[in-house]
């Protein structure tokens, strides 16, 4: 436990040094700061705090720095509820206030903002493919053996690939293949698609159409798997405008690592629900090792549907972020939720 005093200090340690980026002596958090205490008494409680690794000193400097331990003894207690600019929270409320067509860019404008609000590197993940069901299918002939497939869901989001048939196919036929599967796999998970053409479509599809094994082989490629979440980034190159981060070379890998989307998707999809802050050695890579990473997930309909994270410096301003990336995922879930129980209302 530390003393009141201390939690004082280390608080303002902390904040200045987000703030500056330079470590700190006891006479200048004297000069700096306006604590009531006497040089003498910070000067000591500062050896206290260091002893006891929540501070640190720098090899470049005499001053002191929060060491990891004070970072986390700082998320964990004593952030602030800091409120949000008005005009902040005015771009925020006008993102979810629009009309999209596609989810994809509802996405991409989340982590702009986030990332332009925060002046960090943002990542979303697109609301998780299980949630979403089929809301239509069509089929577009491009020419005699080939065709394009579209499928959107009921949440907004659309996928579509080119694809070659095994041999000619009528624009009747293309049709029919239309109409069967709209009627008969509209509003089913996406997930569950695969499984149930064979009983659901094929026995109609082979009565229906003349050109049947290379209707089947094109569906089976079609919907060979569901789609998958998306994940956007946005901001990457605030990493570069970081001072601590003067190493080219450490730049160079933490881009190089944004660029492995497998990696990113598996590093901040499997994080607890709410917020979440992640310090340094806490994120499972080392590249990130003076990183911290925050996350909030989002909902629809109460169950978890993506993540939303701020990727900066251990010295990022924890406060602002934290109170930002939580109204932007409050917002989302709100907005993905009407937008996801209108779609299913629909259909009914």
């Amino acid at each position: 436990m530390l003393s009141e005093r201390q939690l004082l200090i280390l608080k303002t340690i902390v904040r200045n040094y987000i703030g500056t980026a330079k470590p700190i002596g006891s006479s200048a958090l004297v000069n700096e700061s306006n604590l009531p205490f006497s040089s003498a008494t910070i000067r000591n409680e500062m050896g206290i705090l260091e002893q006891r690794g929540f501070i640190e000193k720098t090899h470049s400097s005499s001053g002191r720095v929060p060491s990891e331990q004070g970072y986390r003894y700082y998320v964990d207690f004593l952030v602030g509820k800091m409120a949000i600019h008005p005009s902040d929270m005015q771009l925020i409320h006008q993102l979810f206030s629009r009309e999209y067509s596609e989810m994809g860019e509802l996405i991409r404008n989340s982590a702009d903002i986030l990332s332009n609000l925060t002046n960090y590197t943002a990542i979303v993940l697109g609301p998780n493919m299980q949630l979403n069901r089929l809301a239509s299918f069509q089929l577009i002939p491009i020419s005699a053996r080939q065709v394009v497939a579209i499928l959107v869901t009921t949440t907004g989001h659309v996928e579509n690939h080119r694809f070659n048939l095994v041999t000619d196919v009528s624009a009747s036929d293309i049709e029919r293949v239309v109409a069967i599967l709209n009627e008969k796999l509209v509003n089913l998970p996406l997930n569950e698609i695969k499984g149930r053409l064979p009983r659901e479509v094929n026995e109609l599809l082979q009565r229906h159409t003349s050109e049947f094994e290379a209707i089947q082989t094109l569906l089976t490629s079609v919907f060979h798997q569901t789609p998958q979440e998306k994940i956007v980034f946005s901001g990457q190159s605030h990493i570069l405008n970081q001072p601590e981060f003067s190493q080219t070379s450490q730049i160079r890998d933490v881009i190089k690592l944004l660029e492995q989307r497998d990696d990113v998707f598996e590093l901040v999809n499997d994080v607890p629900e709410g917020i979440n802050v992640m310090i340094g050695d806490e994120i499972s890579n080392n590249l990130f090792k003076d990183f911290s990473l925050i996350t909030s997930t989002y909902k629809v309909d109460d169950q978890k549907a993506g993540v939303i994270a701020l990727l900066g410096p251990t010295r990022m301003s924890y406060d602002r972020s934290i109170q930002v990336i939580d109204e932007v995922s409050k917002d989302l879930s709100h907005f993905l939720t009407h937008h996801y129980d209108e779609g299913e209302n629909k259909k009914t």
